[in-house]
């Protein structure tokens, strides 16, 4: 039996690498000297503050005027041993830590601010805020673009900046961001005030850089503005965008030649592509990930208009990950209300006979269209890997076995669909040869031997979890590993 301690350095921080929690990470320093030193790294690598209120008596009764507010904050740690900030390479900071009044932590924002200061090899901050103390955020951004307490420092090599705030933060606060240069992934959701579109010459000092964009409020800024902070960052790789209308969409993408990953929402715009936008669109990126999501509103009355700007969107080959969330099942008109002790977001999940009594319009859905699905397959049938339209509206067993014939590379499947049966799932599934992850949103029987049955359909089967009206089956490796022991001695 191999030891801890007998296991060669090298391959003592691969293995730890895959740990996730940070009490394993704690466990793991204390086994050796050289488990002690991979580990330490790790742990120090990801650093956040919180706030946890206990109560100050034992008494199962909980009072609020009897609870202890109790800081957990990597600055005290940092400052008595500087060494450990070398380590750190990702920052998140909350405005509740720095706003609460706590007369037992009085200087943790200065405390904060220097242990910051040491983190020299810092590359990713993020600022939590759901108050109104955007000014403590002006005085972390001063440190990372190098105005020291006390002079020495030169500014952190910072490459990831995101904010996320429910109020508006502030004309200063937003001045001193505009000189942060260098980065490469910059995500804003500020849900108060002016939106916050990089304008102000930020995009200017972005664009030799940038390459990741979240922008979560862009509803009310002008086209024009949009237009010419996305022409100033041509090296973006991936594009997250929440408000744009949809048409405004297709020329911002006409600047952007290099995007192969694109998040957007689906705002019908009232007004038409002008004809020389329209000759624009052939220079629309290949996007190898697309996510759309919409509003149920406005699709379910006029859903064809949704596909064909997908289309639009995927009209380039090379599409590896396709996501929509349109909308979700409804109650239908003609099903019972739900008991007042039912929670308030019932979802009526149809079975194999609802698909008989009730039409799909119904239900408040939609059919994804089997054109869509062909015409998606002609220009990406040799590269899509993930299909998950769960939400996008109902799909027949036959459009599932549409999708496995269609995408052969096909590996995660999840949707929303009309079946009768087991049988019919093996069927529908028997060409997904490479399918890994199935997925199916609807009640009906099935149970744990169904699922074995599914994921042993053959020997070189892939399949390892299916999830099927909200239960989910996995299995492991050393399962598989044993079936097939006893199944070939056998």
């Amino acid at each position: 039996m191999a030891f801890a301690q007998d296991l060669p350095f090298d391959l003592i921080q691969p293995i730890l690498e895959h740990l996730t929690d940070r009490t394993d990470w704690n466990s793991c320093c204390l086994v050796s000297k050289s488990f002690n030193k991979v580990s330490i790294p790790l742990l120090y690598q990801t650093l956040d503050s919180r706030i946890i209120t206990q109560s100050k008596s034992r008494n199962s009764h909980i009072d609020t005027n009897n609870l202890n507010p109790i800081l957990y904050h990597p600055a005290t740690t940092l400052l008595s041993r500087p060494s450990l900030a070398n380590h750190v390479r990702h920052v998140t900071e909350t405005g509740a830590v720095h706003g609460a009044i706590l007369p037992r932590y009085a200087t943790i924002t200065d405390d904060a601010l220097k242990a910051l200061a040491l983190c020299t090899n810092l590359r990713s901050f993020t600022w939590m805020d759901d108050t109104m103390y955007g000014v403590f955020l002006t005085r972390f951004v001063h440190i990372v673009r190098g105005n020291p307490i006390g002079g020495g420092h030169s500014g952190l090599p910072l490459r990831s900046l995101t904010i996320r705030t429910h109020s508006d933060l502030g004309s200063s606060v937003w001045d001193s961001l505009n000189s942060l240069s260098g980065l490469t992934r910059v995500s804003v959701w500020s849900m108060d005030g002016p939106p916050r579109v990089l304008q102000g010459g930020w995009s200017l000092a972005l664009g030799p850089t940038l390459e990741e964009l979240e922008l979560g409020r862009c509803a009310g800024v002008p086209p024009t503005i949009l237009v010419t902070v996305i022409s100033h960052l041509p090296l973006l790789r991936s594009l997250r965008l929440k408000g744009v209308a949809s048409n405004s969409i297709l020329d911002l993408l006409t600047y952007l030649p290099l995007l192969d990953n694109l998040d957007v929402e689906y705002l019908p715009s009232q007004t038409r592509l002008h004809p020389r936008d329209q000759a624009r669109l052939v220079m629309l990126p290949s996007l190898k990930t697309l996510t759309v999501r919409s509003n149920s509103r406005i699709d379910a009355f006029d859903p064809l208009k949704l596909y064909d700007w997908i289309r639009l969107l995927a009209s380039k080959e090379g599409l590896q990950a396709f996501k929509l969330n349109a909308f979700s099942l409804s109650l239908p008109p003609t099903s019972p209300a739900p008991s007042f002790s039912a929670p308030k977001s019932y979802l009526f999940l149809p079975n194999a006979s609802s698909y008989k009594t009730f039409s799909f319009r119904d239900l408040g859905q939609t059919l994804v269209p089997r054109g869509f699905i062909l015409d998606l397959a002609r220009l990406h049938s040799a590269s899509l890997r993930r299909w998950e339209a769960a939400e996008a509206g109902v799909m027949m067993i036959s459009d599932i076995e549409c999708l496995c014939v269609s995408f052969p590379r096909l590996e995660i499947l999840d949707c929303a669909v009309g079946l009768e049966d087991v049988d019919s799932i093996y069927h529908a599934i028997r060409s997904a040869h490479n399918l890994t992850t199935l997925k199916l949103h609807i009640q009906c029987k099935f149970a744990a031997v169904d699922a074995r049955s599914l994921m042993l359909r053959t020997e070189k089967s892939l399949l390892r979890t299916i999830g099927v009206g909200g239960i989910l089956y996995q299995v492991s490796i050393a399962f598989f590993s044993s079936f097939y022991l006893n199944s070939h001695c056998s």
